[in-house]
């Protein structure tokens, strides 16, 4: 008996292209009771036929790409490699998607979302000129900054759980006042170009107002507390909230809380991955 695969894809609306020209666009897949989404290449094959591939390369149950065939107007299937997925027929009340009975199909044109997605977008900004110092935390006598280079926008969540996912190429500098000191003359020593900051690396994050979170080393989704912040999640939680609030964050006690976050006290939620993060 073939499985009930339930399936997510939204259709760039309104876009005509040439077939065989990748066009960017941000997908959204639900394959297997797993989601996947993110950046993604839509390639249009004539006829209102087309193929998504991730741009990181994720695959949809070992394919490397997805298709929407159109046999008629406003029908089609749905294929996974060379294995069909079943008939699909385009939404009349979202024309942008296709369904079927155990498939749904969405791709989105960059910057184009849902209602509730688009309004989540718009209550993010990153800051531009980079590269940029950050403060993550004062204590015990010593500070940490985070030095951010570059900032790429990787994909966004779900229309549960919108928000934006961004990956950071950043390095560190920390730096110990004396005994009699207090932090001004080490704040003032944490510019651009200290020789003291480390190699830059990787760090992702999800700006989100449901599960506001950053990935660990260990590949894990670590979802904070932004109105509860406490030991270690302090700074990280500064960094976030400088990251993903560029234009509204003023670093002061009780700022998550004016930017809209809801108080959940002090949890320690864990997502093994973005699909799991992303998903109710």
């Amino acid at each position: 008996m073939r499985r009930s695969l339930p399936f997510v894809f939204s259709l760039l609306i309104g876009t005509v292209a040439s077939p065989g020209f990748a066009k960017d666009a941000a997908c959204e897949v639900t394959l297997g009771g797993a989601r996947i989404d993110g950046a993604c290449d839509f390639r249009p094959r004539g006829g209102g036929s087309f193929d998504v591939t991730m741009k990181d390369g994720r695959s949809f149950e070992g394919a490397p790409s997805l298709s929407l065939d159109v046999l008629r107007k406003g029908s089609g299937e749905i294929r996974n490699g060379s294995r069909s997925l079943g008939a699909a027929n385009r939404s009349d009340s979202d024309p942008a998607c296709w369904a079927g009975d155990d498939v749904t199909l969405c791709v989105r044109a960059l910057g184009e979302g849902n209602s509730q997605t688009s309004t989540s977008m718009g209550r993010f900004s990153h800051p531009t000129d980079l590269p940029k110092v950050l403060l993550g935390r004062c204590h015990m006598g010593g500070c940490w900054w985070a030095r951010v280079e570059d900032i790429e926008v990787m994909g966004e969540g779900s229309a549960l759980i919108p928000g934006k996912r961004i990956r950071v190429r950043r390095s560190s500098l920390s730096l110990e006042a004396g005994n009699d000191e207090g932090y001004e003359r080490i704040e003032a020593e944490a510019t651009a170009d200290n020789p003291g900051w480390t190699k830059t690396r990787y760090e992702q994050f999800f700006c989100s107002m449901e599960r506001p979170a950053y990935l660990r080393d260990d590949e894990v989704w670590e979802v904070l507390t932004p109105t509860s912040v406490f030991g270690f999640n302090e700074g990280i939680t500064n960094i976030y909230l400088s990251l993903c609030h560029a234009d509204d964050y003023s670093g002061d006690t009780g700022a998550a809380s004016e930017l809209g976050y809801e108080d959940r006290g002090i949890g320690s939620e864990q997502y093994g991955s973005f699909t799991q993060l992303t998903s109710p």
